[in-house]
């Protein structure tokens, strides 16, 4: 699976617990923008809910567990 930098910085603060809003206002990406990427990422991974997508992320090694 191939990710842009931007959806790999916005799948880790969707893996944190960010939402959107909170994502658009901790990055330089407009809400709107974040929408389009999150959205990106649901179609690449084919995941059904968030929880979905952390986890196949995870399994592709596209996330790493913190220590």
């Amino acid at each position: 699976m191939n990710l842009r930098p931007s959806e790999i910085e916005i799948l880790g603060m969707i893996a944190e617990g960010y939402t959107s809003k909170e994502i658009a206002t901790k990055t330089k990406y407009a809400f709107n923008s974040v929408e389009t990427i999150r959205t990106m990422l649901f179609r690449k991974t084919k995941a059904r809910n968030v929880a979905n997508l952390v986890s196949i992320c995870y399994q592709n090694g596209l996330l790493k567990i913190p220590q």
